[in-house]
């Protein structure tokens, strides 16, 4: 059981059980659960990852390699290339904000940063990029560092918060 303060009063209390999710289900339910929406959240983490970093890619594209004169319709077709990237990457800002609803916000926070590492691999493909030693040496330091924070994030959910921590007899609390 947790400890909570009350702030009114100044004295440590010991906290309710929270309630189930809906009424018959079990502590194993609610974690199955939650451990699926959870993956969830990460995998459309990764897929807003994917289609930031090729709209913003699809959008230097369009006005590093297209002709301007060259036309699509009415339109430049460099000026069309260019909004179907923003639209892209408007989109994949928008299913981040899912994933933020589906997974914890430190694990989505560390997750967005691999956007880094797609968007030197797209542009390598998409703008015939070349890649030195140095970027391929930061890109493995930047998935380093997001393992060991998204592994921090993940730890710190399975096992409690800071908080929980603090509390006890130790502490010269309850």
């Amino acid at each position: 059981m947790s400890y909570c303060y009350d702030w009114n009063s100044t004295e440590w209390y010991d906290s309710p059980p929270a309630p189930p999710l809906t009424p018959g289900s079990t502590d194993t339910d609610h974690e199955q659960t939650n451990a699926q929406w959870v993956i969830l959240g990460v995998v459309l983490c990764e897929v807003a990852v994917v289609m930031i970093a090729l709209g913003s890619d699809l959008q230097r594209y369009a006005l590093t390699m297209v002709a301007p004169e060259r036309r699509c319709g009415p339109f430049s077709c460099s000026n069309t290339l260019w909004f179907v990237g923003l639209i892209i990457y408007f989109s994949g800002n928008g299913v981040f904000v899912a994933a933020l609803g589906l997974a914890p916000a430190s694990l989505c926070a560390a997750l967005i940063a691999t956007v880094v590492v797609a968007n030197a691999l797209i542009s390598r493909v998409l703008l015939k990029e070349t890649l030195a030693r140095c970027d391929y040496h930061g890109g493995a330091l930047i998935m380093a560092g997001i393992a060991l924070t998204a592994g921090a994030a993940i730890v710190s959910r399975a096992t409690g918060s800071i908080p929980t921590y603090c509390s006890g007899p130790r502490h010269g609390r309850p």
